[in-house]
């Protein structure tokens, strides 16, 4: 291990239907019929999985530069202080690719990362904009995103419970194309929410004001559950003019496989789901 065992906060995401499509896929083909629908297949199962990766690199690369108004909060700063805040961006912010599923991580722990709340909003920025893009193209992920405890393998990434935690709520509890997210980064939330600090530094200042935001991307699911809010109204904000067709989008989609799926009452409920939500949220959008 090049990495100590510590706290992560963690990702996990799966594009839905994948399996489905790579199940056609049992031989290489004979004619030029066989040989189209090959490519076919390889270019929607393929194509998702590569967009996804370029999804989460273009968050990456605005992710590490310093935003104008992050800059402006530095200006009382040492420059010993810059120096330890720029190189927890360039440790705190890294992921996984296997396949169709991606795990995007950042370590907790405050020798390497001075900011911890800054990596959670960063996690559920992440992953709010990835979800939505993607289903905006009819791509649909499904996933969890937590706290725990995990270590980092050399050359082979994290390793640890939190990948175990993840996969069973990814699986087992989402159920449809949403995020979940375990009760432990919810409690890790409400902790620095209520904690006094008599002189906070201003890593813990500046993480402080970023509760706000953080709870925004946090709502009560109908079945009681806390998922990712991709469709707050601040992402919609965000978007400006796009965000009236990245909508129609969605919704149109939702309802096309909300039909696709008649006959089948366990996929048809999971659109059914997705529908609701995106029909509850109309109002940040159109």
């Amino acid at each position: 291990m090049s990495k100590k065992i510590s706290y992560y906060v963690a990702v996990f995401i799966d594009i839905l239907g994948q399996g489905d499509k790579l199940a056609k896929i049992t031989d290489l083909p004979d004619t030029k019929e066989e040989e189209v629908e090959l490519f076919k297949l390889f270019r929607e199962t393929a194509g998702a999985v590569k967009g996804l990766h370029k999804t989460f690199e273009g968050f990456f690369e605005s992710y590490r530069e310093t935003s104008e108004e992050v800059k402006r909060g530095m200006a009382s700063w040492t420059p010993e202080m810059i120096v330890q805040f720029e190189k927890s961006k360039e440790l705190d912010l890294k992921y996984l690719k296997f396949s169709d599923t991606v795990v995007l991580y950042f370590p907790l722990d405050k020798e390497v990362n001075v900011a911890p709340l800054r990596s959670v909003y960063a996690a559920l920025s992440a992953t709010a904009s990835s979800f939505l893009i993607m289903l905006s193209q009819e791509i649909p992920l499904r996933g969890a995103i937590n706290i725990g405890i995990a270590t980092e393998l050399e050359d082979s990434g994290i390793y640890g419970p939190i990948l175990q935690n993840l996969h069973y709520l990814e699986s087992q509890v989402a159920d449809y194309p949403r995020i979940v997210i375990g009760k432990e980064l919810i409690q890790m939330i409400d902790h620095y929410e209520k904690e006094e600090i008599s002189n906070p530094s201003m890593y813990q200042t500046m993480d402080k004001a970023l509760i706000p935001s953080i709870k925004e991307l946090i709502k009560i699911d109908s079945d009681g559950l806390r998922v990712v809010n991709y469709l707050d109204k601040s992402i919609a904000d965000s978007l400006i003019d796009k965000k009236i067709k990245i909508y129609k989008d969605i919704e149109s989609y939702a309802e096309e496989e909300f039909q696709n799926f008649k006959g089948n009452d366990k996929l048809r409920d999971r659109y059914k789901k997705l529908k609701s939500y995106i029909r509850k949220n109309k109002s940040n959008w159109l």
